[in-house]
């Protein structure tokens, strides 16, 4: 059983991890959207479209979550995210055709996934001590892959029995309701055990922001930036690198995918007793071996499933981490702004550097989206040996501090 602490069963904490899980499965069935496309007559560029809605509506609703938590409260929120998440689904499902529709679908789906994605990790900061947050965030985001990681294999189990593919997203629409289900179930227990300041607003103003931006934790927003940069580079044009090299793109995914989710479940015995910013440096060590492979040394296929490997464990191991450190070094009531801030820094990483990344490839080819990747990749480490270095006793996750 979980142990997270006396004041927070561990039940309440599984069937939070359980009902991300069945949300996140909408974000794995944005993978299936060029087929949906294809299925309505239409092509890649339309799942394109739905996919830009849905980037915008997301950076949008980080922006403003503060706003809806303080007059609709945090669960309450998160129960709502889940519901509009649903409804993308069954708005897809029930499109005839590429168009409005979708894209007003995608658009649906950005506004319910940022809401959700943005406010999981306050609520988790808010129901358990600092001392454990780590443990809690990486097996939150365990839960997190496993639910988008498994629903394109499911889709593609229920396609060969005859599903197509509006049905399929019909039923992750009601995974999700699921989820949302959950939550709003359980919102009262975790209201129960929460530390939050009901009266210290959420919203992202002028003077939080700028309290945020002057503390050590923006230094980590600005690690998951740049960790969220280096993985929409290396992922989102890995068909490409395995093209010119003669290479299985899927091989790459499973190895990938296989590796976070292992080290992820296998943290705490791997790297639990190092203080954080040494794990932190560590991983991103690993994660520069991973892009140094891909610019400089892609000869054989055994060298691709290394770096896919390595990637797994470098940025899938680092990325909650981070997560989980920048709560602990918020500033006394902006818990919530800081999280916000590290979900849109996370996003415009996400959903803007492909942009970025495209053009580069389109000037330096593959090695040169590898080397740029590489050199951002270095500029995170750089942040992080610096907090490592700068480290006190007392400050950050290595002591346990007052609940923010």
């Amino acid at each position: 059983m979980l142990l997270v602490s006396q004041k927070v069963p561990s039940l309440l904490i599984k069937w939070f991890y359980a009902a991300s899980a069945l949300v996140a499965t909408a974000y794995g069935t944005t993978f299936l959207l060029p087929q949906l496309m294809r299925d309505m007559g239409g092509g890649d560029a339309d799942a394109g479209l739905a996919l830009a809605a849905t980037a915008v509506t997301t950076i949008a609703v980080v922006l403003l979550s503060g706003h809806i938590t303080d007059r609709l409260g945090r669960m309450r929120s998160v129960a709502i995210a889940c519901v509009l998440v649903a409804a993308s689904q069954w708005l897809f499902a029930r499109a005839s055709a590429p168009g409005v529709a979708t894209i007003f679908a995608g658009g649906v789906l950005g506004v319910g996934w940022g809401l959700f994605y943005s406010l999981g990790p306050v609520v988790l900061s808010q129901i358990t001590p600092p001392d454990i947050r780590i443990k809690v965030f990486v097996f939150h985001s365990v839960f997190i892959m496993a639910g988008f990681g498994l629903a394109p294999v499911i889709a593609e189990v229920l396609a060969q029995q005859g599903a197509s593919m509006a049905q399929i997203f019909a039923l992750f629409g009601g995974c999700c309701l699921l989820g949302g289900i959950i939550f709003a179930r359980i919102r009262k227990d975790v209201e129960g055990v929460s530390h939050e300041d009901k009266s210290a607003p959420s919203a992202l103003s002028v003077s939080a922001l700028g309290s945020v931006v002057s503390s050590r934790a923006f230094l980590l927003v600005l690690m998951g930036f740049l960790g969220a940069s280096v993985f929409a580079a290396v992922t989102n044009f890995q068909t490409v690198v395995a093209g010119e090299n003669g290479f299985s793109y899927g091989s790459y995914f499973i190895a990938y995918t296989a590796a976070v989710v292992g080290f992820r479940l296998g943290f705490d015995r791997i790297f639990g007793k190092l203080p954080s910013y040494v794990s932190i440096t560590a991983l991103l060590a690993i994660m520069i071996s991973s892009t140094a492979i891909l610019t400089f040394f892609l000869g054989s296929e055994g060298y691709y499933i290394a770096a896919a490997i390595l990637f797994g464990i470098g940025y899938g191991g680092s990325y909650p981490v981070i997560k989980a450190l920048c709560a602990n070094e918020a500033r006394l009531g902006l818990l919530p702004q800081t999280l916000q801030l590290f979900g849109l820094g996370y996003f415009i990483g996400v959903f803007g550097f492909p942009y970025v990344a495209s053009q580069v490839l389109a000037l330096s080819g593959v090695s040169g989206l590898m080397g740029v990747a590489l050199a951002m990749g270095v500029l995170e480490l750089l942040i992080g040996l610096g907090l490592l270095l700068t480290a006190k006793r007392g400050i950050g996750f290595d002591a346990p501090s007052a609940p923010r």
